[in-house]
């Protein structure tokens, strides 16, 4: 959540000065979230950046999620959604909670990543103290990629306790 919220805050900034952003990567580590993108000088483009932004409504009792865009291009125009008012959840009824604006676009650009990928496997590069651990970093979002439509994570030892179950280990998961 940390990094759509970085992104929203620098794209929106850019766009005062008719600029645009692009994620390539972006990743969190300990307590830090770190992004790499490309600022582009593009006024034109400007103009679709709030289709890239967008609130989340939040179920706090089933962690149901329901994403919605800030605005939409229709054809050539740009119309903007009201998302001021309350909503009850589709799965429980329970109300929910509106957040954001978010950055609801990719953070992650597949085709960097897998050309990052492959040098980074290239003889050349295996010197680097870091180049396993990068590797492994680039392959997890390589996998997380099927996912990307999932704009936010879920608590996964909160559903082994609605369930009343022992959560299985993470790399199970994955």
């Amino acid at each position: 959540m940390a990094k759509r919220i970085a992104l929203f805050s620098i794209a929106s900034s850019a766009g005062k000065y008719k600029k645009t952003i692009k994620p390539l990567f972006s990743f969190n580590a300990d307590f830090y979230i770190r992004l790499f993108l490309i600022v582009k000088d593009s006024p034109e483009d400007c103009k679709s950046n709030c289709c890239k932004f967008g609130y989340v409504y939040h179920c706090r009792n089933c962690q149901n999620r329901i994403i919605s865009p800030l605005a939409e291009k229709e054809e050539k125009k740009i119309k903007f959604r009201n998302n001021t008012g309350e909503k009850n959840c589709s799965v429980c009824d329970s109300a929910m909670v509106l957040s954001g604006p978010f950055w609801i676009d990719d953070i992650h650009d597949y085709d960097f990543i897998e050309n990052l990928r492959s040098s980074l496997q290239k003889d050349e590069y295996k010197y680097l103290k870091y180049n396993e651990r990068i590797l492994n970093f680039l392959n997890l979002i390589k996998e997380e990629s099927v996912l990307k439509d999932n704009v936010f994570s879920f608590d996964y030892p909160r559903f082994g306790t609605d369930l009343n179950l022992s959560v299985p280990k993470i790399n199970l998961i994955r």
